[in-house]
């Protein structure tokens, strides 16, 4: 696959001092699973439930004062609707390799190892 989404128990993955956002389940659509990030993280109020918006905010993070962050995933999010997987796990390949480019935060992504032959079979975008 790719090294920017690992697959990992979440106490191995989690990082002391780092924001663990513990993904949660039942998130089987889009606007279920934008939503709970506007809660987790939470994202700003002009934020715009759609993937564009959704990839701007995380690719930002300027309005979150955590450098470290973690996004786990014992859950499958939108696990019975796979363009839509296939979209978000592309979003969060893209933000880590964004995060990478820049000092202001460190993101990673994992999933639980018994979601790495959903996750590895998503085609991600090399740009």
């Amino acid at each position: 696959m790719t090294d920017t989404l690992t697959y990992a128990e979440k106490d191995a993955f989690c990082r002391a001092g780092a924001r663990c956002l513990d993904v949660g389940s039942g998130l089987d659509t889009k606007d279920a699973l934008i939503g709970w990030y506007a809660g987790a993280l939470p994202l700003p109020d002009y934020w715009s439930c759609n993937w564009d918006a959704f990839t701007d905010f995380l690719e930002d993070l300027s309005w979150l004062p955590d450098q470290a962050i973690d996004i786990y995933h014992d859950s499958l999010p939108l696990a019975g609707r796979p363009e839509e997987l296939s979209i978000y796990v592309n979003i969060l390949h893209t933000t880590v390799r964004h995060w990478r480019r820049f000092p202001e935060h460190d993101v990673r992504v994992a999933f639980h190892p018994r979601w790495k032959a959903a996750v590895s079979g998503v085609s991600l975008d090399e740009l």
